[in-house]
């Protein structure tokens, strides 16, 4: 069962983007776009695969050419060489049409040159740029600079529960972390090999996006105000101190999960009844066993903290870009304007188990679920974008080895100070600075 579109995985990757822009000088001196003077000119679309539901995307394709007579070639790449492969497409200048990205790579890519930048005109030509959900728009494009992508698909990081588990422990879902950390205490039974709560503790990937939202909830955000590596903020360092304590002295997470580097222990401490409480970014697991599993929102701090905010996801997701060297720009807003129209959103995003990205779609019946309501919720209320430095994809992967290294550490010790995670940080920070020049 995949839950997540790893991109993720990649992101931690996208500063070499940086070295390649270089090379792309007289690709970007090239005359914007025209379009064919062929109505029905074939378009290129490149994909990230695997797709949580095979097919989905390729039967979209078809369904755009059977209703426009305009055809698509798919072309899927493995995650783990997607970034490279639009890498070397920008330096270069030979790539598709229509390119689907993570969403968390549109500020370096919006830098890269090697997109079309969204014009007004071209935002009528899909239907309006004020059909896509706000916070969706704010990671389709390097800060400051226009958008290069516009959204296709959303997710939202979420809290999973045991039903079960829950009722016998006369329970509900915890709100806040306050609420969290008394429950756990009642949920956890580690000498029969159940802990309160699994997470991904040992894949980098995985908790790059997580740690950040912990730290955003206490005040921190990786960057200072001056746009400067910032992990010794008292945010920071506190939100990684009581993450790491999870394992010891609180006991109430598996310490199996550190020495997991492919995110498949947690889910499999969840799926068979060994863990109480799980964070993830899809909703999938919420339909298989039926009312098994319910699905809540990630706890707040009872008092946010100065500098804090209610942040319980970033702003995960995949969005629609052009790409520059595109000779057939009316074929690939057709082609933009169909997967963003409320129907077709909302059942790629149904079969996919992501969220639409327009108001319209998420209003479709199927969305209209207790469950669903609280993935829009977040989308919608409790999502941020994460930090768009130049440096911030090496800023993400250095944050989240420092906390799985802390974690081994802690679990050879038993404990952990604030000032070790303190003193781990900011090595991690003198490194990435020293990275960014």
């Amino acid at each position: 069962m995949v839950l997540v579109r790893k991109q993720a995985n990649l992101v931690r990757l996208a500063g070499s983007l940086t070295l390649a822009t270089a090379c792309v000088g007289l690709f970007m001196e090239a005359p914007a776009a025209a379009s064919t003077t062929s109505a029905k000119a074939p378009i290129t679309w490149w994909v990230p695969s695997p797709s949580p539901v095979k097919g989905t995307l390729h039967g979209a394709a078809a369904a755009f050419t059977a209703k426009t007579g305009i055809k698509v070639n798919v072309v899927s790449t493995p995650w783990s060489d997607y970034l490279t492969k639009i890498t070397a497409a920008i330096t270069s200048g030979v790539g598709p049409d229509v390119v689907e990205i993570g969403n968390t790579w549109s500020p370096t890519f919006g830098r890269s040159g090697g997109f079309l930048n969204w014009t007004p005109s071209m935002y009528n030509a899909i239907g309006g740029k004020a059909k896509f959900v706000k916070t969706s728009m704010e990671v389709t494009g390097a800060p400051g600079k226009p958008a290069m992508s516009v959204p296709f698909l959303a997710q939202t990081w979420d809290m999973l529960y045991n039903k079960a588990m829950f009722k016998k422990a006369g329970l509900t879902p915890p709100l806040t972390w306050t609420a969290f950390y008394a429950d756990a205490k009642k949920l956890n039974d580690p000498k029969h090999g159940i802990y309160a709560v699994a997470n991904d503790f040992g894949s980098n990937s995985g908790m790059q996006t997580w740690l950040w939202i912990m730290a955003r909830q206490n005040g921190g955000n990786l960057y200072n105000s001056s746009g400067q590596p910032d992990f010794t903020s008292s945010g920071d360092v506190t939100s990684m101190t009581q993450m790491v304590e999870w394992l010891y002295p609180d006991g109430i997470l598996n310490p199996a999960n550190v020495a997991d580097t492919t995110g498949t222990v947690a889910l499999t401490e969840f799926e068979t009844g060994k863990a109480a409480m799980y964070f993830v970014q899809s909703p999938t697991i919420p339909k298989a066993p039926p009312g098994g599993y319910g699905l809540s929102y990630v706890p707040l701090p009872a008092h946010v903290p100065p500098g804090g905010a209610k942040v319980m996801s970033h702003i995960a997701g995949e969005n629609l870009a052009i790409f520059k060297n595109s000779k057939h720009l009316s074929e690939d807003l057709e082609f933009i304007k169909f997967l963003t129209s409320t129907q077709e959103n909302a059942n790629i995003n149904q079969k996919m188990d992501e969220l639409p990205v327009t108001y319209a779609a998420l209003r479709t019946p199927y969305f209209q679920t207790p469950t669903e309501k609280i993935f829009a919720h977040i989308l919608t209320t409790y999502a941020a974008p994460m930090p768009t430095a130049p440096s911030s994809a090496t800023a993400e992967e250095d944050y989240a080895g420092t906390f799985i290294k802390l974690c081994r550490q802690d679990i050879t010790q038993h404990g952990i100070s604030e000032s070790q995670v303190r003193s781990a940080l900011a090595s991690a920070q003198a490194t990435v600075a020293a990275a960014a020049g």
